[in-house]
């Protein structure tokens, strides 16, 4: 049984980086221009390089009408939301915007690059209240809270 944990641990952790480092390194973000910045991967040329500090993952599981954690609260900065669809529905498409107003942020959808029902955005959300809702029925599945 340790073995078996073991096993998927690894392989969870090897497909969710593999996942995370092909959409940063192709750029294949659904940003939308001016809703959210996109953090550069590369440091322009001239400039001091510094360290490059690791990105955090936010992992979301997102079963029927609910998702796992139900709320995430975290400080300002930039961070990878990791979306696994549990749904049963790989064509399933979900949605992060500021609480109560139509805007989207971020969208997941088929045209989101996946790797074993996981897709993954990058975001840099402003000091505020943000919701994952599913599109089709406008069902907020989880509140982000950023401090």
């Amino acid at each position: 049984m340790i073995e078996h944990r073991r096993r998927f641990f690894a392989n969870w952790k090897r497909s969710t980086a593999k996942l995370a480092r092909y959409c940063l390194a192709c750029g294949l973000l659904c940003i939308q221009p001016g809703a959210a910045q996109q953090i550069p991967i590369v440091n322009p040329p001239g400039q001091d390089k510094k360290p490059a500090q690791p990105l955090e993952i936010e992992r979301v599981e997102i079963h029927g009408r609910m998702a796992l954690p139900s709320n995430i609260t975290r400080p300002a900065g930039p961070f990878v939301l990791l979306l696994v669809n549990e749904t049963g529905n790989p064509k399933a498409s979900f949605v992060v915007r500021p609480a109560g107003t139509a805007t989207a942020t971020l969208v997941f959808d088929a045209h989101t690059p996946e790797v074993r029902r996981r897709k993954a955005g990058l975001l840099d959300l402003h000091k505020g209240q943000y919701e994952l809702a599913a599109v089709d029925s406008e069902h907020v599945l989880c509140t982000i809270t950023i401090k």
